[in-house]
């Protein structure tokens, strides 16, 4: 049986010390072990960017793993692999479209989402957020061509908002405080329209800057 996949490798075409050849099937002796031990490549483009920063440096090659195969998430594992083509940087970017996720290391089988992150032809464009280990939110943005842009939210572990920075094209515009309003975590005031809505729970100025950002 044979899996076809991507790869990424230094500007030499090795990778974690072992050096590949095209067209060739290369041989790894020994037991194989997701991310300890064998010939390791992933089954799309978007999943290398986990492993690689964008680089166009690097070698970007399709990829065939043959005989013993592993899969887990977003990476495989073989004992025999083949570089069947190289794929040019920019093309390879065109590749990378979707939701990048990544998880902490599971704790009794149970996998706990750490980010999610939106790729369009390799760029960071689209909703992004991270959590804590405990599942408590952490961050959450939207990235314009790899920039932040537009409002984001910053929490700690215990789930408590901490500020809301806004960003137009990657430059810091402003940052919304939090304080707390009989006993709830509010963001300020706004009057700068006619029925402005006074006090916004925290919890609720993401939702309500995407819908009235116009106003702020």
């Amino acid at each position: 049986m044979a899996t076809d996949g991507f790869k990424i490798f230094n500007s030499d075409w090795s990778c974690q010390g072992y050096q590949y050849i095209m067209g060739k099937i290369h041989q790894f002796e020994g037991p194989i072990k997701m991310a300890e031990s064998g010939l390791h490549f992933c089954p799309k483009a978007l999943d290398c960017l986990h492993y690689y920063k964008p680089d166009p440096k690097n070698k970007y090659a399709r990829v065939r793993g043959y005989d013993q195969i592993e899969s887990e998430d977003d990476k495989c594992v073989t004992n025999q692999l083949e570089v069947i083509e190289e794929i040019p940087f920019e093309d390879f970017m065109k590749l990378c479209n979707g939701k990048l996720i990544t998880y902490y290391l599971a704790v009794n089988g149970k996998k706990q989402i750490k980010s999610e992150t939106t790729y369009k032809n390799g760029k960071k464009s689209g909703p992004c957020s991270e959590w804590f280990g405990n599942g408590q939110l952490k961050w959450k943005g939207y990235y314009l061509d790899n920039r932040l842009h537009g409002l984001t939210g910053e929490w700690n572990l215990k789930g408590h908002p901490q500020r809301f920075p806004l960003y137009e094209q990657g430059k810091l515009k402003k940052t919304y405080s939090v304080s707390y309003y009989n006993g709830q975590a509010i963001i300020g005031y706004f009057y700068s329209y006619p029925g402005a809505p006074g006090p916004i729970l925290a919890k609720d100025f993401m939702t309500y800057y995407d819908r009235n950002h116009q106003f702020m």
